[in-house]
């Protein structure tokens, strides 16, 4: 009587060593295919984190222009 999971685990290195060559040819493709779509997808949130950026910036600079404007108009009121 033969047993029939004597011949299995040959058969699973086997299956096993030919997943591993699929992916090992196929890994550098799907790299190749989705790099560009990865690298448009940083710009544009290292975009949006730029225009962003620039707009607090905006914000506070205006911020400070009008309280040295407040601070020096009350100074000269002051004087008064």
């Amino acid at each position: 009587m033969t047993r029939p999971n004597h011949k299995e685990p040959e058969m699973a290195d086997e299956n096993d060593k030919q997943a591993e060559a699929l992916i090992a040819s196929l890994a550098p493709k799907i790299a190749e295919a989705i790099l560009p779509q990865i690298a448009e997808s940083v710009e544009t949130q290292m975009k949006g984190l730029k225009d962003k950026n620039d707009e607090l910036l905006d914000k506070l600079a205006k911020q400070k222009a009008d309280d040295s404007h407040n601070k020096l108009l009350a100074a000269a009121e002051s004087q008064y």
